[in-house]
């Protein structure tokens, strides 16, 4: 399954998304995954789609503030 997402992606290089949230989706993912378990709400599949969404919005907000501010900041120096 991992070699057919890696050559998908390869074979599809224009279906780019932007902005690229990758990256605080990796970092917020399993912060959200622990706040679950601390709260005990584990156990069930419906509680995969609210971490999913959750991951989702902070990895994007992350991106669209600190991600441009720093590259602002970046640009200046």
């Amino acid at each position: 399954m991992t070699a057919g997402l890696i050559g998908f992606a390869y074979r599809f290089t224009q279906l780019s998304i932007s902005p690229d949230i990758s990256y605080g989706i990796f970092l917020y993912h399993m912060t959200v995954v622990n706040v679950f378990v601390n709260f005990k709400w584990m156990g069930r599949w419906l509680y995969v789609l609210p971490v999913v969404l959750i991951s989702i919005m902070l990895a994007y907000v992350s991106t669209v503030t600190v991600g441009r501010i720093s590259l602002q900041i970046k640009s200046k120096l």
